[in-house]
């Protein structure tokens, strides 16, 4: 059964000459309360590189723009945060997900079947000859 969720993304945004369009971090969340607090504390972190006109942004934001951005998220729509520094942007979006139990993402190669829904395999008989 798909369990409710939000996928949360952090993209970077700079010229092509340099590194174009890249997905930073992802974060699976339960609630919308704790896919925000995942923004607010990259925000903190990059508060001290930004400009003083975008970090007069942020701080509005960490002070009075999360009630709408909850409200945003309760209602299952889309939440996008963005901020710019020169010529790069960084972009968070937050999305109302249904998350299926049978594969996950972590670990390297293809996705993996949980082992509590893996068929058994039958036991193996010893041949004699």
């Amino acid at each position: 059964m798909p369990q409710p969720g939000y996928w949360c993304e952090c993209t970077m945004f700079t010229p092509v000459s340099e590194f174009g369009v890249r997905r930073v971090a992802t974060l699976e969340s339960h609630n919308p309360t704790q896919a925000l607090s995942w923004v607010r504390v990259s925000l903190r972190t990059l508060m001290s590189v930004l400009t003083e006109q975008d970090a007069e942004e942020v701080l509005e934001w960490l002070t009075f723009g999360q009630c709408n951005a909850l409200r945003t998220l309760r209602s299952c729509s889309p939440f996008v945060f963005s901020i710019s520094c020169r010529e790069t942007k960084v972009e968070w979006t937050i999305r109302s997900v249904k998350f299926l139990p049978l594969a996950s993402h972590h670990g390297t190669g293809d996705a993996a079947c949980r082992p509590d829904m893996m068929a058994r395999r039958p036991a193996q008989t010893e041949r004699t000859e």
